[in-house]
């Protein structure tokens, strides 16, 4: 569970930047941004690996991660403010003890797409510090 907690942290406060994913092989000559506007995505920290116990879907302009399986979420209401960047704004959070709020907002840019393996590569910024992250749609 502390490790989850510390992925959702990380994913969405810490940002200590690991730089961009270089494993997106069969990336899209342009991003595909309509990938992400629905579906449920887990995190690859590589090309075998997921994050366990985590995900994200995204449908009707809400964006809810899990954790745990399922067992804690974080809801936020998703507005593209352009083809590929959108603003996140934290509505909901039942992670216990956790330092973010309603009304955090997070700025998020879809750098690269790989439609052909269901890949977005996003750079998410918050606090003036970003972090780059490849979701996989798997729904």
């Amino acid at each position: 569970m502390k490790q989850l907690l510390f992925l959702s942290a990380f994913f969405i406060i810490n940002f200590s930047s690991y730089g961009q994913v270089h494993w997106l092989v069969n990336a899209d000559s342009i991003p595909d941004c309509n990938l992400i506007k629905s579906g449920k995505f887990i995190n690859k920290e590589s090309n075998e690996k997921a994050t366990e116990g985590y995900s994200i879907v995204f449908e009707n302009g809400i964006a809810t991660e899990y954790i745990n399986n399922g067992a804690y979420y974080l809801k936020s209401r998703v507005e593209f403010i352009s083809e590929c960047k959108y603003k996140s704004t934290v509505i909901e959070v039942t992670i216990p003890n956790y330092n973010l709020g309603p009304g955090t907002i997070i700025q998020t840019e879809i750098i690269n797409t790989a439609t052909a393996d269901n890949l977005v590569e996003i750079k998410s910024t918050i606090n003036d510090k970003s972090s780059y992250f490849a979701l996989q749609k798997i729904e």
